[in-house]
């Protein structure tokens, strides 16, 4: 069993998944592609809803077109994903993304 350090959690994303999470001030985030070439696009919204990579210091370099199609899919994992967006008042229409890994 691997034990993490105080103050840090692990999130698994499945292919084609997706995860929310909130970042304050100060925290950090690695992303591990354990199992290969895979890509990864990462949107990041300000507090106010606005897609802003800079938040984490890299520039877009996507219109977060992954996000968008797991949002079509018009499945149960889809339904989720909508409704945090829309608690969260995140502008998808025009979110921005970096895509990492596998390109």
């Amino acid at each position: 069993m691997n034990a993490l350090p105080p103050d840090t959690e692990r999130f698994l994303v499945k292919a084609n998944g997706s995860l929310a999470i909130n970042l304050r001030a100060g925290d950090e985030i690695e992303l591990v592609n354990p199992e290969g070439l895979q890509v990864c696009e990462i949107s990041v919204f300000d507090s106010r809803g606005k897609s802003d990579m800079q938040c984490i210091g890299v520039q877009a370099n996507g219109t977060a077109e992954g996000l968008k199609k797991i949002l079509a899919a018009n499945n149960g994992s889809a339904s989720n994903l909508a409704q945090i967006l829309k608690s969260r008042n995140l502008a998808i229409d025009k979110a921005q993304s970096t895509c990492i890994f596998g390109m």
